[in-house]
């Protein structure tokens, strides 16, 4: 229970997104009578402000909570680390952490859940992909590469050791306990259908999506509820697409493309959350 002296801000853990929530999960009566369903009600019962990244994502809160409170539309605090003209020390602190030497760059891999997901299924179901995605990135971008593999925490698998992260190469990174560093301190993003995608965009940095099992999951996983043809990444039905696509990235006109989705989404993100949220909390407690 939450005493009338708290303030409680809901800071969701993403804004735009493919996924429903909430309301939006409930496709049949009973599913309102579900543990997570009964949860998200309780929860908006102490929520005090939600906030919010984008026009797209105030709407949705909207459409999907049980809240009918204020939603702040102000950013993500844990973004504001994303819009830093230098990252240096994060750089260092993550490669430091993993044994990889500072000079050489990192194409970070964060598929998001899947019921009854297998960390090795999807990308990595077949030898050598690694390889081949990290001689794409050389080719296209130069310098040495490696991948930083982050499941997904429900991931069923995630506590075992698969024969294609050699520690050398390939990292298992899924114990790093803050994305935003990991966004912040990465040169290149492989993603799915995580909101993930939609925060690095932030960066201008490299991100592609590899939807293989798209139709599927979209049937028997999860509503996905976002207008794909606003999306501005590269999705990537198989693996030869994915590294084509990486060999054939275009910056500038990737930059228009990511420019156009976050005006179309309406992104309010621009580094200063903290210095809001924080003000909203002084407020309160004065």
């Amino acid at each position: 229970h939450k005493k009338k002296s708290q303030l409680y801000i809901q800071t969701w853990h993403g804004d735009i997104g493919f996924k429903a929530i909430e309301k939006k999960t409930c496709v049949k009566p009973e599913d309102f009578e579900s543990p997570y369903i009964k949860k998200c009600i309780k929860d908006s019962k102490f929520t005090d402000i939600v906030l919010s990244g984008s026009q797209w994502g105030y709407d949705n809160m909207r459409e999907s909570f049980f809240y009918d409170g204020e939603i702040l539309k102000c950013g993500y605090p844990r973004n504001d680390v994303l819009f830093n003209e230098s990252n240096d020390e994060l750089r260092e602190k993550i490669r430091t952490r993993y044994g990889v030497p500072l000079n050489k760059k990192i194409c970070l891999y964060a598929p998001t859940f899947r019921a009854g997901f297998s960390a090795k299924e999807v990308l990595f179901s077949e030898d050598n992909t690694a390889a081949h995605i990290i001689e794409a990135l050389t080719e296209r971008f130069g310098g040495e590469w490696v991948l930083f593999m982050k499941y997904h925490p429900a991931s069923l698998d995630k506590y075992e050791t698969r024969d294609y992260m050699d520690g050398k190469t390939v990292f298992d990174i899924s114990d790093y306990p803050d994305t935003a560093d990991l966004l912040a301190g990465c040169d290149a993003l492989i993603s799915d259908y995580s909101s993930v995608s939609f925060d690095f965009a932030l960066t201008y940095k490299p991100c592609w999506l590899y939807f293989e099992d798209f139709e599927s999951y979209r049937k028997n996983d999860r509503n996905v509820i976002i207008d794909t043809d606003k999306i501005g990444f590269d999705m990537c039905a198989d693996k030869d697409a994915l590294i084509a696509a990486i060999k054939n990235f275009d910056k500038a006109e990737y930059d228009k493309r990511i420019r156009k989705m976050l005006d179309d989404f309406g992104s309010c993100e621009n580094g200063t959350a903290c210095r809001q949220v924080a003000q909203r909390i002084v407020d309160f407690a004065m």
